[in-house]
């Protein structure tokens, strides 16, 4: 995806309207190391998390 200059931003759910990652346990369905884009409505939940 990076060579053509694409982004792939990953959502909860099946991708319905604005599914974001809103829980802790939302996020530890990603994968190890992982080092792209989620989606979240509920930033004041997840930056500290990720921090």
């Amino acid at each position: 995806m990076e060579s053509v200059n694409s982004k792939v931003v990953l959502v909860v759910g099946d991708g319905g309207w604005s599914e974001g990652f809103e829980k802790a346990e939302d996020l530890e369905r990603l994968p190890e190391n992982f080092g792209g884009e989620v989606w979240t409505n509920r930033i004041d939940r997840i930056a500290p998390i990720l921090k």
